[in-house]
């Protein structure tokens, strides 16, 4: 909207806590004519792009107001990219507990290695640390580590839970776990 004396429409649009310094403005400036491009995003709108110059015309308003859509398309992008990065950590967040379950199953399974994942996963993360592994990449190792043996959920119990040491054939078994585990797991790309 073209305005040709913005004195008495800025005090109408601006907030209060800054009329104090449009008054000094206007006084140094004069009435000069104006241009209000409103800012439109999430369908609604949020904010308003005001310009005022003595040699401001009708002519200039296309050219705001392309102005004015261009900054809403930028609020309303990271408005969108905002949300995305809440849902990506709430995803992660919710990957994260789905292993640890996973492991928490394993460890129902079989007692007398209850702990051993979790502990497993975090001398392992203690360990990549020491020797260097950039902090990014200690999610994935951790990961890597709760999943290390996750196989052993298809091992029967007969072998899994056997009170004494297992013959050959039972080794041949167990021995296949990280193999189930890879099976399992490659095609999950996350």
């Amino acid at each position: 909207v073209f305005v040709k004396d913005t004195s008495v429409v800025s005090a109408q649009v601006v907030p209060d806590q800054i009329k104090g310094l449009i008054k000094p403005l206007l006084t140094f400036l004069g009435s000069p004519p104006g241009i209000f491009a409103p800012l439109i995003y999430d369908g609604k709108i949020k904010g308003m792009l005001n310009i005022v110059g003595p040699n401001l015309t009708e002519n200039d308003v296309p050219a705001l107001q392309a102005f004015a859509n261009q900054i809403a398309v930028a609020l309303e992008n990271t408005r969108l990219v905002g949300k995305l990065q809440s849902a990506n950590e709430k995803l992660e967040i919710a990957y994260q507990k789905t292993l640890e379950g996973w492991v928490q199953a394993l460890d129902l399974r079989d007692n007398d290695t209850e702990g051993h994942t979790l502990r497993t996963a975090e001398t392992t993360v203690q360990l990549a640390r020491f020797v260097g592994i950039p902090e990014v990449d200690l999610p994935d190792i951790r990961r890597g580590a709760l999943l290390h043996d996750i196989g052993k959920m298809a091992i029967p119990d007969r072998i899994l839970l056997k009170p004494g040491p297992l013959d050959p054939d039972e080794w041949e078994v167990m021995k296949k776990h990280p193999k189930t585990a890879y099976n399992w797991l490659s095609s999950i790309e996350y």
